[in-house]
């Protein structure tokens, strides 16, 4: 199986500044959307700062809520099963060497097996491998169980 994660759009609302009584002083309200859904809605008492910085700091919350949306969804799709995804956390070296990712095999979003490909084609076909020799794996233990 092949997962392509599925593009997100993200999205602030309703950001302004309003007096509050209860804190004596000035509060910034704004609200968080996924996908056209609401996902956060607060009111911080970030009063010092300016709305740039105050939008920045959003953005990095949206950021963390979008992450966590997007590992929902992986687990959701993918359940318990082996698959291939592409990945883009390159180290150093190999961004030197002009690598702009690579297809993994995944289990629950941690790596099955330290092989990674630049064709998904090669990366299905080692998948298709360690599945069929995982059902022979488990056709031999249900043997033994069944004995």
């Amino acid at each position: 199986m092949f997962y392509q994660a599925p593009e997100i759009q993200g999205s602030i609302r309703n950001l302004r500044q309003y007096y509050r009584e209860s804190m004596r002083q000035n509060v910034w309200a704004y609200e968080i959307y996924i996908d056209d859904v609401l996902v956060k809605s607060e009111d911080c008492h970030w009063w010092s700062n300016t709305r740039e910085e105050v939008i920045i700091a959003v953005k990095e919350i949206g950021d963390r809520i979008k992450e966590q949306e997007l590992i929902k969804r992986e687990l959701a799709t993918v359940g318990n099963r082996i698959y291939v995804k592409w990945c883009t956390d390159i180290t150093k070296a190999g961004k030197a060497q002009g690598i702009t990712g690579y297809y993994g095999i995944f289990e629950k979003r941690h790596l099955y097996c330290c092989a990674t490909y630049q064709s998904l084609d090669a990366a299905l076909a080692k998948l298709g491998e360690i599945e069929s020799r995982n059902n022979v794996e488990k056709a031999l233990f249900n043997s033994f169980r069944n004995d």
